[in-house]
């Protein structure tokens, strides 16, 4: 059977370029893989922004083999490891950053969790929150290769983890911090988090955007789940998010990323707060390329990983495959 390759552009969806102990999310891609990664993607395939992909759209005339680099969250190692391995192959990237996580010392919740949970610990016993109960036993050492695309969870703390990861990615930003500031409680530890696990400054945010190839985005003030939030939520965390941005680059911000981004993580409610706040597009992750007549606020994306450099070429053939 013959399969035609077609025109489009692949958009691969990077959180993190470094190395860590824990990394249950599955997110983090270290330093060494992730310059083997972009030497065989600058070897196969025209690297490009976000901005040609949107403009190919428009024109009807996406190139046939490109892809396009991406970030979510806005996490410190962006700027200390990967964008030195960006500039050394002279590859561009956009960089989509929560806003509201600049410069603050709080870990993403479901970092947060994994420190809270998933560290060695001698804390046990009853953990109610949510309106829910988890009998936890202590943790002796770390499960370092455990994350949660895997059965079944190691030990009941990996299955809690789980749990309340699913319930605080539905949770507005009032009742995440609740939430954790209740398993922050139980477990005995304080707010401040690890320094591995930072987000950018606002200086390191403005040499990211000052750096060549590197595009800043948009990606809300506090990450929510865009769709579980009333209009007027969703439209403060989007326009003040692009508002922030701009104010702490001076420079336009005019691409987006929906936390999450799955199917139902927005709305077309959503979609056209965006377009009213003056972004030309925005992304999901939904998987697949990204083909000519597709919405350029429905651009798909695919998760990259932790992965060999013949992993990552395998997903980006299977994509341009129709």
């Amino acid at each position: 059977m013959h399969h035609r390759i077609s025109a489009g552009v692949v958009v691969l969806l990077y959180h993190r370029v470094t190395a860590i102990e824990s990394d249950p999310q599955w997110l983090a891609v270290s330093p060494n893989l992730f310059d083997e990664q972009l030497a065989m993607l600058t070897r196969k395939w025209e690297i490009i922004s976000i901005a040609p992909v949107t403009a190919g759209l428009a024109s009807g005339k996406l190139p046939r083999r490109a892809v396009a680099i991406t970030f979510d969250d806005g996490y410190a190692d962006n700027q200390h490891q990967a964008q030195p391995i960006l500039q050394k192959h002279a590859a561009a990237a956009t960089i989509y950053v929560a806003s509201g996580f600049v410069g603050q010392t709080q870990e993403m919740f479901s970092d947060e969790l994994d420190r809270l949970l998933l560290g060695p610990s001698r804390m046990g016993g009853l953990l109610r929150a949510a309106e829910r109960t988890w009998e936890l036993p202590p943790l002796e050492s770390v499960v370092k290769s455990w994350n949660v695309l895997q059965e079944p969870p190691p030990t009941a703390r990996h299955a809690a983890y789980r749990d309340l990861c699913a319930i605080a990615a539905a949770m507005n930003h009032q009742h995440r911090r609740h939430l954790l500031e209740t398993v922050r409680a139980w477990a005995g530890e304080t707010a401040e988090g690890r320094s591995t696990h930072r987000f950018v400054s606002a200086e390191e945010l403005r040499e990211l955007a000052q750096s060549p190839g590197i595009t800043i985005g948009a990606h809300t003030l506090s990450h929510p789940r865009l769709s579980a939030l009333g209009l007027e939520d969703q439209r403060c965390e989007i326009v003040q998010s692009k508002r922030e941005l701009e104010r702490m680059t001076s420079k336009p911000v005019t691409s987006f990323a929906y936390p999450f981004g799955g199917p139902t993580d927005q709305t077309p409610d959503t979609i056209q707060i965006i377009r009213q706040a003056g972004f030309s597009s925005a992304c999901v992750n939904f998987g697949g390329s990204v083909r000519r007549g597709d919405d350029p606020f429905r651009l798909n994306r695919i998760l990259a990983r932790d992965w060999t450099p013949a992993q990552l070429q395998q997903r980006i053939e299977e994509s341009f495959v129709e």
